[in-house]
């Protein structure tokens, strides 16, 4: 995936989305560590990495690969889990992206804002219920 962000990517601005189930995890072409460097090599470039699971442990899981606590999520593996899941992808994405049209949005921002990618979307919904 990343090789492929790598190519078809047209601006230093890369949220790269992982929904997995646990599943089918023994890589052929790439192993754990391998990854977790590229993760990191990435992430210092202010790449935004999201990982998502489902029935897993996602914190386990993604920080083995790199993945930022604060840009992770669990869900339930049902319909509702899934629609839970990738509202809270749309809500954060939408976060992000006003976020960063902000004047004065520096790169600096913008790598802190890739540790914690659903953080700006809580805000929202918290200010919203107050």
């Amino acid at each position: 995936m990343i090789d492929h962000a790598e190519r078809t990517a047209t601006t230093k601005e890369v949220i790269l989305v992982v929904f997995t189930d646990g599943q089918e995890n023994a890589s052929m072409r790439m192993k754990q560590k391998a990854v977790l460097q590229r993760v990191e090599e990435k992430k210092k470039l202010g790449w935004t990495f999201v990982f998502l699971g489902a029935d897993i442990d996602s914190y386990a899981t993604g920080g083995s690969l790199g993945y930022a606590r604060g840009s992770t999520r669990s869900h339930a593996a049902t319909a509702a889990g899934y629609a839970s899941a990738w509202s809270d992808v749309s809500h954060a994405m939408s976060a992000q992206r006003f976020r960063r049209s902000a004047r004065g949005y520096t790169d600096a921002k913008r790598l802190a804002a890739s540790k914690s990618y659903f953080s700006a979307a809580e805000s929202a919904k918290k200010s919203k219920h107050a």
